[in-house]
């Protein structure tokens, strides 16, 4: 029996601590995300990086597997290659950890774009993956399609798989073992006081030493009326059956926008853009930094999907309530105290 061939490609869709995003200029295909061919004897992750290195000059942190796409053609070649095989493209999110952008034989042009020139300049071949990668939310997209050689995609099959794949492929601590979301804890990134990068991880649970932070996110989500969503805090967790607003740590790779994204989705089903959430400012404590954002929204009082074990209710108040929970002590002080400072922003005039 003759083996199938298959080609297993992989691509970065990088970003920095600005939530720009890296995209390099194929002379052959146009705008596109840095990424290409696994090499024989090579892993999936190291391939991965040497590519983005090859083309950008970047190297990068791997955070999580966002898709699958399987391009079923066989087509001619280019390149000194007679026949392009069947490929499976694997499309990961990564983090900027070094490096200057530098243009190559491969790439004419590098740079750092926000998400949305990103969007306007995206070659065709790759748009949709771009898309769904930098809107992922935890579940793997699976897609599979056919390309013509004149670059004429048809579309087959697509399908979102359980968000506990999305940590599979996750780059572990040096020293440990890689493990799957249920085995494997939340680790953050170290800064110090100054919220300059320490190069460490730290895990979840773990008190951090004096001098060491992490970040915090709160996330405040003001409706079409002026109405401010509240959740209330599962009995079993810390301040247990008080209220907050949504919200929580920025896990290891993530910039805070992007957690605070995440976050939001997790715990309410909500799902804004990043470029909706507005840093609020600051506020620090002894070992963590709390960014706060707000994300204002048409819509009055969306449906929200408690996230179990972390919400059991939610409320939409104005701020008279706000002001009641906060004097009845029913609010997280943390909470209320960064209400309380950013309230001008918040509440309507």
């Amino acid at each position: 029996m003759e083996l199938p061939t298959h080609v297993i490609a992989a691509g970065g869709i990088v970003f920095n601590d600005q939530d720009e995003v890296l995209m390099v200029l194929n002379p052959r295909k146009g705008w596109e995300f840095p990424g290409g061919i696994i090499e024989r004897g090579e892993s999936v992750l190291s391939g991965l990086k040497r590519e983005i290195r090859e083309e950008s000059g970047i190297e990068v942190d791997v955070l999580d597997l966002v898709g699958l796409y399987s391009n079923l053609s066989t087509r001619a070649g280019h390149s000194g290659v007679e026949v392009i095989p069947p490929i499976l493209n694997m499309d990961f999110l990564c983090r900027y950890a070094s490096g200057d952008p530098t243009p190559s034989e491969e790439s004419t042009e590098v740079r750092w774009m926000t998400v949305e020139e990103a969007k306007r300049l995206v070659g065709t071949h790759v748009a949709r993956r771009f898309e769904q990668a930098v809107t992922f939310r935890g579940a793997v997209t699976c897609l599979a399609y056919t390309k013509t050689n004149e670059g004429i995609l048809t579309f087959q099959e697509e399908m979102v798989l359980n968000t506990t794949w999305t940590n599979i492929f996750r780059e572990a601590p040096a020293g440990e073992c890689a493990q799957t979301s249920a085995e494997r804890p939340e680790w953050f990134d170290v800064t110090d006081e100054a919220r300059r990068p320490l190069g460490r991880l730290h895990p979840r649970g773990v008190e951090l030493p004096d001098g060491d932070y992490h970040t915090v996110v709160g996330i405040w989500v003001v409706d079409g009326s002026g109405r401010i969503l509240v959740t209330l805090r599962h009995p079993d967790k810390g301040w247990g059956g008080y209220w907050e607003c949504p919200g929580g740590a920025v896990v290891a790779g993530e910039s805070s926008r992007l957690g605070a994204c995440r976050e939001l989705a997790e715990e309410t089903g909500l799902s804004f853009p990043q470029e909706q959430f507005e840093l609020l400012g600051t506020m620090k404590y002894r070992t963590w930094f709390t960014d706060s954002y707000r994300v204002l929204t048409d819509a009055l009082q969306p449906e929200v999907v408690c996230q179990p074990g972390e919400v059991v209710g939610y409320r939409w108040v104005d701020d008279a309530e706000m002001a009641s929970l906060i004097e009845n002590k029913m609010m997280v002080p943390a909470m209320a105290d960064q209400y309380l400072k950013y309230r001008e922003l918040l509440v309507a005039d």
